[in-house]
C-alpha cells in the first residue's frame, strides 16, 4: 500500500506514517496479525504478516487459507463474482472494426482483447455495456478483395478459411497497386535514357503492366466499390465476416451489435446529420481561403494564413471527409439524430448470445441514448478521433461530445516495422493463437502427472493457449 499520497496530505514523513500503520496491527498468538485495520470476521486468518518498507506498507497472505477462501467464493457466485450490484451507466464499447477484407492481423487481436477486457471490467462495475463493432464493407478495401475474388480467382487450399484465402487475393492486387509509383519513376528514368526506344521490350512491359493497373485492376475496383454501396456482393462480404469472427470467438470475445457502413451510406444518415449541423452558427461555406467551396465547422484558433480553424466536412467537390462522416456516425451513436434503421438477428455466438446487426428492413429499437461511448482506436487516429469531439461541441452537442472517449494504444511492431495487412506482412492472428494453443499442448504432454485423454488435454491447452495470447495483448500499457 502507497502512502505518499496521504503522507503529502498529513504533511508526515512517509515512511514514519508507513511505521506507524504497520505497527498498528500487532500478531495474535498464531502469528496472524490483529487490529482495528483488519475489519470483519474471520479475516485475520488471511494476512500472514504486516511490515513497512520505504513508504509502503506490505500486507503477506496466508496462502494456505486465502487461496482455498478465493476459489470456494467464486464457485459459490459464478459468474457474478467480484459484480458490483446494480447499473452504474449505459455505456457503449465500439472495437474490432476490421474491414471485411481478409484474415485478422495480430494488430487486430490486440484491439479485440483490449475492448473486451474494457468491456468485462465494466459490466463487473456495475455498467450496462453494449459492444459495437463497425463494418466497413463499402471502403476500398472490401471492395478490392470483391474485385479479386470475381476476376482473379485460385483454388482454396486444402483446410484454408476463407477469409485467408480472400485475404491472399487481396493481397496481390494491393501489392500491384503499390507497384504503380515505382514503376511510374521507373519509366521516367528509362525515357532519359537516349538509346532506349519505344519498343524497348522493358519499357513495353513496364508500359503494359501501368496499363493494367490504371485501366483495368483500379477502374474495376471503384466500380465495385460503388456496386457494394448499392447493395450487391452482400453474399461474398458476409461469407468473408462470417469467417473472420471465428477469431474472437475462439478468443471469447464476442459483441452485441454490427453496425454496417453500407446500411448507414443507404439510409441518408450523413446528409440528415449534416442537415442539422447547418443549424449551428459555427458552420459556413467559405467562399474564398482554403477552404473555399467547402461545408465547414469552426472549431476556434486561427490558422497561419490567419483564417479561423476549420474542419471540413464536406470538400468543395461534394465528397465527404472521413471526418464529416465520423461525426455523423457518432451523432447517430449519441442518438442525437432520428434512427433510420432497423435491426435484425445476424447469428447466435458460441457463448449463446444473439449478434445483432443493423438493416434495412427489420425490428426497431427503442432510442435508448448512451452515457459514454469508449472507441478502442490505434493511437494513429488520435487526430482524428479529437477532431470528431471539437466538431461536435463546435455544432453545439458540447454535452454529448463529453461522452466521447477514445482508447488509444500503440501499433504492433515487428522487427522489419509496422505490420501491413496490405502488404501482407502481418502474423495471422489465427496462426498466432493457434500456436499459443500447440505450445500449451506440448508442455501438457510433457508434464501431464495424472491420467488424461487426448481431448481433455487438448481442451486444457484451448483455455490456456487462449488466456496467454490474451494476456499478452494486455500486459503492456496500451
Amino acid at each position: 500500500m502507497n502512502v505518499f499520497a496521504l503522507a503529502k496530505r498529513q504533511g508526515r514523513n512517509p515512511n514514519e506514517l508507513a511505521s506507524a500503520i504497520a505497527g498498528s496491527f500487532s500478531a495474535d498468538e498464531g502469528g496472524a496479525p490483529k487490529g482495528a485495520g483488519l475489519q470483519g470476521v474471520g479475516q485475520d486468518r488471511f494476512i500472514e504478516s504486516v511490515e513497512a518498507v520505504t513508504g509502503f506498507v506490505n500486507f503477506r497472505l496466508r496462502y494456505p487459507t486465502f487461496i482455498p477462501h478465493v476459489i470456494e467464493s467464486i464457485r459459490g457466485a459464478g459468474n457474478t463474482y467480484g459484480r458490483r450490484q446494480g447499473t452504474r451507466s449505459r455505456v457503449v464499447v465500439e472495437h474490432s472494426s476490421v474491414n471485411p477484407n481478409k484474415e485478422w492481423h495480430i494488430g487486430h487481436v490486440r484491439n479485440a482483447v483490449l475492448g473486451d477486457t474494457v468491456t468485462r471490467v465494466l459490466r463487473l462495475s456495475g455498467d450496462e455495456v453494449e459492444v459495437q463493432n463497425y463494418i466497413d464493407d463499402t471502403g476500398l478495401q472490401a471492395a478490392t478483395s470483391v474485385y479479386a475474388l470475381l476476376n482473379f480467382p485460385e483454388p482454396e487450399k486444402e483446410g484454408e478459411k476463407y477469409d485467408h484465402y480472400v485475404g491472399r487475393l487481396y493481397v496481390k492486387i494491393s501489392q500491384e497497386f503499390a507497384e504503380e509509383d515505382r514503376l511510374q519513376e521507373q519509366r521516367a528514368s528509362m525515357l532519359l535514357d537516349d538509346e532506349r526506344s519505344d519498343d524497348d521490350p522493358e519499357l513495353q512491359r513496364i508500359d503494359a503492366r501501368l496499363q493494367n493497373i490504371q485501366q483495368r485492376l483500379q477502374p474495376g475496383t471503384v466500380r465495385v466499390m460503388h456496386e457494394i454501396e448499392a447493395g450487391q456482393h452482400s453474399d461474398i462480404i458476409n461469407m468473408v465476416l462470417k469467417s473472420q469472427l471465428q477469431t474472437p470467438f475462439r478468443l471469447r470475445v464476442y459483441y452485441d451489435l454490427l453496425n454496417w457502413e453500407s446500411h448507414l451510406v443507404r439510409s441518408h444518415l450523413f446528409k440528415s446529420a449534416m442537415d442539422l449541423v447547418e443549424k449551428s452558427p459555427h458552420s459556413g461555406h467559405p467562399k474564398d481561403g482554403r477552404y473555399e467551396g467547402a461545408f465547414v465547422i469552426y472549431t476556434g484558433g486561427t490558422t497561419s494564413e490567419g483564417e479561423e480553424k476549420a474542419e471540413v466536412l464536406v470538400r468543395s467537390n461534394g465528397i465527404p471527409t472521413y471526418v464529416g462522416k465520423d461525426i455523423a456516425y457518432h451523432m447517430w451513436k449519441l442518438h442525437l439524430l432520428p434512427d433510420p434503421l432497423s435491426y435484425v438477428a445476424y447469428l447466435e455466438q458460441p457463448n449463446g448470445a444473439i449478434l445483432w446487426s443493423t438493416s434495412l428492413h427489420g425490428e426497431k429499437r427503442p432510442p435508448v441514448a448512451p452515457d459514454r461511448v469508449i472507441n478502442i482506436i490505434a493511437v494513429h487516429q488520435s487526430q482524428a478521433q479529437e477532431a470528431v469531439k471539437q466538431g461536435l461541441q463546435a455544432a453545439g452537442f458540447e454535452t454529448e461530445a463529453e461522452k466521447l472517449f477514445h482508447l488509444a494504444y500503440g501499433m504492433v511492431r515487428t522487427k522489419e516495422g509496422l505490420i501491413s495487412g496490405r502488404k501482407g506482412t502481418a502474423a495471422a492472428g489465427d496462426d498466432v493463437i493457434q500456436g499459443a494453443v500447440d505450445a500449451a499442448l506440448e508442455r501438457i504432454r510433457e508434464k501431464q502427472s495424472q491420467d488424461l485423454d487426448e481431448d481433455e488435454m487438448k481442451q486444457i491447452a484451448e483455455a490456456v493457449g487462449v488466456a496467454a495470447v490474451r494476456y499478452f495483448m494486455v500486459q503492456y500499457n496500451p
